[in-house]
């Protein structure tokens, strides 16, 4: 209904949005390929970036990963890092890292446990960390001290993965989050 509505006030901008939130309800309930079409339609229109753009960008590599694609959650990532960049929310700019650290441990257990992916997970989940702590969303850093932890342990760091999940442990305590605690 909003993007019928949006469309006869001729906003386009608007549009877009709409799509890309019926693009995240798409994927949260499995319609990966109806979740692409919509996200491509949004990117089309929302040339320019914002956190508009950086939203759809967003949508679009959580449905290629769900779809195992990581090259191209890569590529999408990469290339579109300029506008993660120019963009003043950290929430997004968080999950862009977030996203990117996913995709580079996900790719280097595919490719033989390449350490180097590794390492570039680690460094993005850092990244993500300080733009969630800015941001002051601790469940988004809990979840990212547990996926620094994972990393870790593939790597046998096993003392510091411990101490990456007490953290994680102590930020889920503080939201009062029993389940993941």
């Amino acid at each position: 209904e909003s993007i019928t509505l949006y469309e006869a006030l001729h906003d386009s901008r608007k549009v877009a949005e709409a799509r890309t939130e019926l693009a995240w309800c798409y994927w949260r309930s499995g319609d990966n390929d109806s979740a692409r079409i919509l996200s491509n339609e949004a990117l089309k229109r929302l040339t320019i970036g914002g956190n508009a753009r950086a939203n759809a960008l967003i949508v679009l590599s959580f449905v290629e990963w769900a779809e195992s694609r990581y090259k191209e959650v890569l590529r999408i990532l990469t290339e579109n890092a300029p506008v993660f960049d120019r963009i003043t929310n950290h929430t997004f700019k968080g999950t862009f890292h977030n996203q990117l650290g996913i995709t580079y441990r996900a790719i280097g257990a595919a490719s033989k446990r390449r350490t180097d992916y590794f390492q570039r997970a680690i460094a993005e989940y850092h990244a993500a960390d300080e733009h969630f702590k800015i941001a002051r969303n601790l469940v988004y850093r809990a979840h990212v001290k547990n996926n620094t932890a994972n990393v870790l342990r593939e790597l046998g760091r096993f003392s510091e993965a411990h101490d990456y999940l007490e953290q994680a442990r102590r930020l889920f305590i503080r939201v009062r989050d029993k389940v993941r605690v």
